[in-house]
């Protein structure tokens, strides 16, 4: 009789540890926790701890581009731009598995977000591959050391993309905490109730195959020439809505009057409109259709330029209703 109870006992232990087990994983567990407690590797620049000084000010350094290290100001990282003229601190996708210029347009439209050419930085450290896909073309062998290592891939991005400087090694390793501070976590990955029980199996191959399934470990990016002359459809067929949020968040954002990017400066205006269509309806480089896939280069005296969409960030489509929108403004406002 004592025997069986102790079997029992011992029976209804394990089943509260399964219990226990299956419950621990919530919307608010980062990825990486699941990972590394499922047999993943433990990324090269993992942090188990944040520091919130360092957190600060990495943040700092990512929407300004200097902060205060050690009681000192530092020099901006870039004169032109800074991490947030090109890359967003938040989600981008409502789906992470896939790369898709309409889902992210779609979610930028909803939540207000800004159209970059750059992949959002939130989930960069869950990430194994950066400068992935084409980039190759633009940077050459300068990627090489970048695109399996975080940290040289943001330095890549200090000094060559945004026309900076090298960073030091306390900022980088304060961009280091607060990237930490926008990893992912499961409530990110839209797991279903059913999917949530698998998550919590207590199998770790199953959990690890599962967690991993559920985003991109890596950014599609695919570089595609400007639609030919003799197919654009020059506002034909245009989702005018579509190219006004491409417009007001994505083209003004580097374009406005309060940007500071660029001299070239734009607005809601007849002026802006008209130069555009113009512009638009040739075939110069300044021609929508050319310049969102070319974008420009730094000459010398003047750095700053503007980085081109890949086909993953603005698709075809999409440039064809921004074509839409402009032309419909500069007519409507004749």
């Amino acid at each position: 009789m004592i025997k069986k109870s102790i079997g029992l006992l011992f029976l209804l232990v394990l089943v509260g540890s399964f219990i226990f087990k299956t419950t621990s994983y919530t919307a608010e567990t980062p990825v990486v926790q699941i990972q590394l407690e499922n047999g993943g590797e433990k990324p090269l620049h993992y942090i188990q701890e944040l520091d919130e000084v360092q957190r600060k000010i990495g943040e700092e350094l990512f929407l300004k581009g200097s902060s205060i290290i050690n009681g000192k100001k530092t020099s901006r990282i870039s004169k032109h731009y800074v991490c947030s003229s090109c890359h967003n601190n938040v989600l981008e996708d409502q789906k992470l598995t896939i790369s898709s210029a309409e889902q992210r347009l779609s979610f930028a439209r909803e939540k207000g977000l800004p159209v970059l050419q750059g992949t959002t930085l939130y989930g960069t450290v869950n990430k194994t591959t950066w400068y992935n896909g084409d980039y190759e073309k633009k940077y050459g062998s300068l990627v090489t050391s970048a695109r399996d290592t975080l940290q040289n891939a943001i330095q890549l991005c200090a000094k060559v993309c945004s026309q900076g400087r090298t960073l030091s090694a306390e900022e980088l390793e304060a961009f280091m905490h607060y990237f930490w501070s926008l990893q992912l976590k499961v409530g990110d990955l839209n797991v279903s109730i059913e999917e949530n029980q698998l998550l919590n199996s207590g199998d770790q191959a199953v959990v690890l195959q599962f967690i991993n399934s559920k985003f991109l470990d890596h950014a599609p990016a695919t570089f595609v020439e400007a639609i030919p002359k003799q197919e654009r459809k020059k506002g034909e067929g245009a989702n005018i809505e579509n190219g006004k949020v491409i417009y007001e968040q994505g083209c003004m954002h580097c374009h406005s009057a309060k940007a500071g990017n660029t001299n070239l400066k734009l607005g809601d205006d007849l002026l802006s409109y008209k130069y555009l269509a113009k512009a638009t309806m040739g075939n110069s480089h300044q021609s929508i259709y050319r310049i969102v896939r070319e974008g420009t280069y730094p000459i010398e005296g003047y750095k700053p330029y503007m980085p081109h969409y890949t086909n993953e960030r603005l698709s075809n489509q999409q440039v064809e209703d921004l074509v839409g929108f402009v032309l419909s403004k500069a007519k409507n406002n004749e």
